[in-house]
Protein backbone atom coordinates (compact mmCIF):
# COMPACT_ATOMS: atom_id res chain seq x y z
CA UNK A 1 0.00 0.00 0.00
CA UNK A 2 2.74 2.58 0.79
CA UNK A 3 4.26 1.89 -2.63
CA UNK A 4 0.96 2.73 -4.34
CA UNK A 5 0.74 5.94 -2.33
CA UNK A 6 4.26 6.89 -3.46
CA UNK A 7 3.23 6.41 -7.11
CA UNK A 8 0.34 8.81 -6.53
CA UNK A 9 2.67 11.34 -4.87
CA UNK A 10 5.12 11.01 -7.76
CA UNK A 11 2.33 11.74 -10.24
CA UNK A 12 1.30 14.83 -8.25
CA UNK A 13 4.91 16.10 -8.11
CA UNK A 14 5.41 15.55 -11.86
CA UNK A 15 2.17 17.44 -12.54
CA UNK A 16 3.26 20.43 -10.45
CA UNK A 17 6.78 20.41 -11.90
CA UNK A 18 5.32 20.53 -15.40
CA UNK A 19 3.35 23.65 -14.42
CA UNK A 20 6.37 25.48 -13.01
CA UNK A 21 8.44 27.88 -15.07
CA UNK A 22 12.21 28.11 -15.03
CA UNK A 23 13.78 30.87 -12.95
CA UNK A 24 14.56 34.13 -14.76
CA UNK A 25 18.31 33.59 -14.26
CA UNK A 26 18.17 30.14 -15.88
CA UNK A 27 16.15 31.51 -18.78
CA UNK A 28 18.83 34.19 -19.34
CA UNK A 29 21.60 31.58 -19.25
CA UNK A 30 19.71 29.36 -21.67
CA UNK A 31 19.08 32.26 -24.06
CA UNK A 32 22.78 33.19 -23.96
CA UNK A 33 23.81 29.57 -24.60
CA UNK A 34 25.65 29.29 -21.29
CA UNK A 35 24.02 26.07 -20.10
CA UNK A 36 26.19 23.00 -19.80
CA UNK A 37 25.89 19.94 -22.01
CA UNK A 38 27.17 17.63 -19.23
CA UNK A 39 26.87 19.46 -15.90
CA UNK A 40 27.82 16.56 -13.62
CA UNK A 41 30.95 15.66 -15.56
CA UNK A 42 32.00 19.32 -15.78
CA UNK A 43 31.42 19.84 -12.07
CA UNK A 44 33.65 16.96 -10.99
CA UNK A 45 36.36 17.05 -13.70
CA UNK A 46 37.24 20.74 -13.90
CA UNK A 47 39.49 21.79 -11.03
CA UNK A 48 38.02 25.29 -10.58
CA UNK A 49 34.57 23.76 -10.04
CA UNK A 50 35.72 21.39 -7.31
CA UNK A 51 35.85 24.15 -4.69
CA UNK A 52 32.17 24.84 -5.36
CA UNK A 53 31.35 21.14 -5.09
CA UNK A 54 33.16 20.95 -1.73
CA UNK A 55 31.41 24.12 -0.58
CA UNK A 56 28.08 22.61 -1.61
CA UNK A 57 28.75 19.50 0.49
CA UNK A 58 29.77 21.61 3.51
CA UNK A 59 26.65 23.74 3.28
CA UNK A 60 24.46 20.68 2.69
CA UNK A 61 25.98 19.00 5.75
CA UNK A 62 25.26 22.07 7.90
CA UNK A 63 21.70 22.39 6.65
CA UNK A 64 21.19 18.65 7.01
CA UNK A 65 22.31 18.83 10.63
CA UNK A 66 19.92 21.71 11.24
CA UNK A 67 17.06 19.85 9.58
CA UNK A 68 17.81 16.64 11.48
CA UNK A 69 18.07 18.45 14.80
CA UNK A 70 14.89 20.41 14.23
CA UNK A 71 12.74 17.61 12.91
CA UNK A 72 14.02 14.34 14.29
CA UNK A 73 16.32 14.81 17.27
CA UNK A 74 13.93 17.23 18.95
CA UNK A 75 11.14 14.61 18.72
CA UNK A 76 13.47 11.99 20.21
CA UNK A 77 14.60 14.45 22.90
CA UNK A 78 11.02 15.23 23.94
CA UNK A 79 9.79 11.65 23.98
CA UNK A 80 12.83 9.74 25.27
CA UNK A 81 14.81 12.21 27.36
CA UNK A 82 12.06 14.45 28.71
CA UNK A 83 9.49 11.61 28.87
CA UNK A 84 6.70 13.51 27.12
CA UNK A 85 4.09 11.00 25.86
CA UNK A 86 4.74 10.03 22.23
CA UNK A 87 1.21 10.95 21.12
CA UNK A 88 1.63 14.49 22.46
CA UNK A 89 5.01 14.85 20.74
CA UNK A 90 3.58 13.69 17.41
CA UNK A 91 0.58 16.00 17.69
CA UNK A 92 2.85 18.93 18.60
CA UNK A 93 5.25 18.34 15.71
CA UNK A 94 2.44 17.74 13.22
CA UNK A 95 0.92 21.08 14.22
CA UNK A 96 4.27 22.87 14.07
CA UNK A 97 5.01 21.50 10.58
CA UNK A 98 1.64 22.69 9.32
CA UNK A 99 2.29 26.15 10.78
CA UNK A 100 5.82 26.53 9.38
CA UNK A 101 5.14 25.17 5.90
CA UNK A 102 4.34 28.67 4.54
CA UNK A 103 7.84 29.72 5.66
CA UNK A 104 9.35 27.26 3.17
CA UNK A 105 7.45 29.02 0.41
CA UNK A 106 8.41 32.48 1.72
CA UNK A 107 12.12 31.68 2.04
CA UNK A 108 12.09 30.03 -1.40
CA UNK A 109 10.65 33.26 -2.82
CA UNK A 110 13.16 35.35 -0.85
CA UNK A 111 16.09 33.23 -2.04
CA UNK A 112 14.99 33.85 -5.63
CA UNK A 113 15.17 37.59 -4.90
CA UNK A 114 18.41 37.90 -2.89
CA UNK A 115 20.13 34.57 -3.52
CA UNK A 116 20.46 31.34 -1.60
CA UNK A 117 23.84 31.98 0.01
CA UNK A 118 22.73 34.71 2.46
CA UNK A 119 19.69 32.71 3.52
CA UNK A 120 21.65 29.49 4.07
CA UNK A 121 24.42 31.34 5.93
CA UNK A 122 21.83 33.06 8.13
CA UNK A 123 20.14 29.70 8.82
CA UNK A 124 23.44 28.17 9.94
CA UNK A 125 24.27 31.21 12.09
CA UNK A 126 20.84 31.27 13.74
CA UNK A 127 21.02 27.54 14.41
CA UNK A 128 24.46 27.86 16.00
CA UNK A 129 23.20 30.66 18.25
CA UNK A 130 19.75 29.31 19.15
CA UNK A 131 19.79 25.49 19.27
CA UNK A 132 21.14 25.19 22.81
CA UNK A 133 18.84 27.87 24.31
CA UNK A 134 15.86 26.33 22.50
CA UNK A 135 16.58 22.89 23.95
CA UNK A 136 17.02 24.42 27.42
CA UNK A 137 13.64 26.13 27.03
CA UNK A 138 12.07 22.87 25.85
CA UNK A 139 13.44 21.16 28.96
CA UNK A 140 12.15 23.99 31.18
CA UNK A 141 8.59 23.77 29.86
CA UNK A 142 8.32 20.03 29.12
CA UNK A 143 9.96 18.60 32.24
CA UNK A 144 10.74 21.21 34.93
CA UNK A 145 11.58 18.47 37.45
CA UNK A 146 14.38 17.21 35.23
CA UNK A 147 15.65 20.77 34.79
CA UNK A 148 15.79 21.27 38.58
CA UNK A 149 17.59 17.93 38.98
CA UNK A 150 20.19 18.87 36.35
CA UNK A 151 20.82 22.23 37.99
CA UNK A 152 21.10 20.82 41.53
CA UNK A 153 23.13 17.67 40.86
CA UNK A 154 26.77 17.18 40.03
CA UNK A 155 27.43 14.59 37.38
CA UNK A 156 30.34 12.33 38.30
CA UNK A 157 31.66 9.57 36.07
CA UNK A 158 33.63 6.88 37.87
CA UNK A 159 35.27 3.85 36.29
CA UNK A 160 36.86 1.00 38.19
CA UNK A 161 39.53 -1.27 36.75
CA UNK A 162 39.68 0.79 33.58
CA UNK A 163 42.58 -0.09 31.31
CA UNK A 164 43.52 1.13 27.88
CA UNK A 165 46.48 0.95 25.58
CA UNK A 166 48.10 3.97 23.96
CA UNK A 167 49.35 3.73 20.37
CA UNK A 168 53.07 2.98 19.88
CA UNK A 169 53.80 6.59 18.84
CA UNK A 170 53.35 7.69 22.47
CA UNK A 171 56.26 5.58 23.72
CA UNK A 172 60.00 5.99 23.34
CA UNK A 173 62.28 3.22 22.08
CA UNK A 174 62.66 1.64 25.55
CA UNK A 175 58.92 1.12 25.96
CA UNK A 176 58.46 3.87 28.54
CA UNK A 177 56.13 6.83 28.13
CA UNK A 178 57.79 9.75 26.37
CA UNK A 179 57.73 13.21 27.99
CA UNK A 180 54.70 14.51 26.11
CA UNK A 181 52.69 11.35 26.86
CA UNK A 182 53.58 11.49 30.53
CA UNK A 183 52.44 15.11 30.69
CA UNK A 184 49.17 14.35 28.89
CA UNK A 185 48.21 11.17 30.72
CA UNK A 186 49.85 11.63 34.09
CA UNK A 187 51.80 8.43 33.43
CA UNK A 188 55.23 8.29 35.00
CA UNK A 189 57.04 5.07 34.16
CA UNK A 190 59.71 5.79 36.83
CA UNK A 191 57.21 5.08 39.67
Amino acid sequence: MPFLLSVFLLAVSVYFRAKLHESPMFQKMKAAGKTSKAPIIESFTHAPNLKYVVLLFVIAAGLGAIFGTGHFYSMFFLSKTLKVPTEEVQLLFGSVLVLVTPLYIFFGWLSDRIGREPIMALACLLAAITIQPIFKAITHYANPALERFIESSDIVVTAYDCTFRLPRMFFDETGGANASTAALTGVNDKQ
